[in-house]
């Protein structure tokens, strides 16, 4: 927050490359962060960690460089927490009554900002949304099909705005998770595999849900995972070039491929090939193909 108060877009910018450098040499893949939730409550316990203060347009205008200086060291940012997660108080179990122009113009304009920065995931809150009437429940943020699959994944995802080669997949935060919700829209169950382990290989063996679901997913998950290893195998090289080592040294830095396949009698093989300047994904079913290919400047 006290970063975000600046308005300092610069200063943003560094910050995010000073913390994607920290968690680059800690040998991280993701960082937790950035927090860009609006400050909605007063007494939220965790307003200081995040970025927008009241103001959704702050948020949204800083996020990008953030975003960017983040990632720009090889290291996935997460934009979290999605969404309505302003309260700490009886955050696993309260309901967020938020009407979708609200949702529109006051809490997802920060998370439009590290779209357009081109944030490679998301992390779903554990607090319910009750996405219209006042008289509802609501459903649980890592299962809300309206906030998950129609807004973030197909509105933003089709927005002017977005990065042409955008994609990003959605974690759960910790324990978040409360069912088998790949259709919702929830890609990866933290920390472990209770609801999206086990449950989800006997839902897609008996058609309950079908492997298109688990394609899109994969897809989702592996090509940021991929552009990123992008960067920092180019960040290493010139590491290795500004240290005069020789790269022939490092085989690896130059090119990867790794084959994924499960114990299945029909296994789906996942292949996933990246270069220093474009890269391959493809995840091979039994019923469909998925591929993107990429270059990058």
């Amino acid at each position: 927050m006290t970063v975000g108060a600046t308005w300092d877009v610069e200063l943003v910018a560094a910050w995010g490359k000073a913390m994607g450098e920290e968690f680059y040499f800690k040998g991280s893949n993701v960082q937790l962060g950035p927090g860009l939730c609006v400050a909605r409550v007063p007494r939220n316990g965790r307003n200081f960690e995040y970025l927008s203060g009241e103001d959704p347009y702050l948020g949204e205008i800083m996020a990008k460089p953030l975003i960017e200086g983040i990632q720009s060291n090889g290291v996935i940012a997460n934009a979290k927490h999605w969404v309505n997660n302003n309260q700490e108080t009886n955050r696993r179990g309260e309901t967020d009554s938020v009407d979708e122009r609200t949702r529109f113009e006051m809490y997802y304009p920060p998370f439009a900002g590290a779209i357009a920065g081109n944030v490679g995931s998301f992390m779903c809150s554990y607090n319910l949304i009750q996405e219209e009437g006042l008289n509802q429940k609501g459903n649980w943020s890592c299962e809300n099909n309206a906030t998950l699959r129609t807004d973030l994944q197909a509105r933003f995802a089709g927005a002017t705005e977005v990065p042409a080669d955008y994609i990003a997949w959605v974690m759960s935060d910790w324990g978040a998770t409360h069912s088998t919700s790949i259709k919702r829209g929830l890609d990866q169950e933290m920390p472990g595999g209770g609801s999206m382990g086990a449950p989800l290989i006997a839902a897609v063996e008996s058609g309950e849900i079908p492997l298109s679901f688990v394609d899109a997913s994969v897809l989702r998950i592996l090509t940021p995972m991929c552009v990123t290893r992008l960067s920092r195998c180019a960040r290493t090289r010139a590491r290795a070039s500004s240290l005069s080592l020789s790269l022939s040294s490092l085989p690896q830095l130059n090119d990867f491929h790794t084959t994924f396949q499960t114990s299945h009698s029909s296994p789906p093989t996942m292949t996933l090939s990246c270069a220093l300047n474009q890269f391959e994904l493809m995840y091979v079913g039994t019923s469909s193909v998925s591929s993107r290919t990429t270059t990058t400047g």
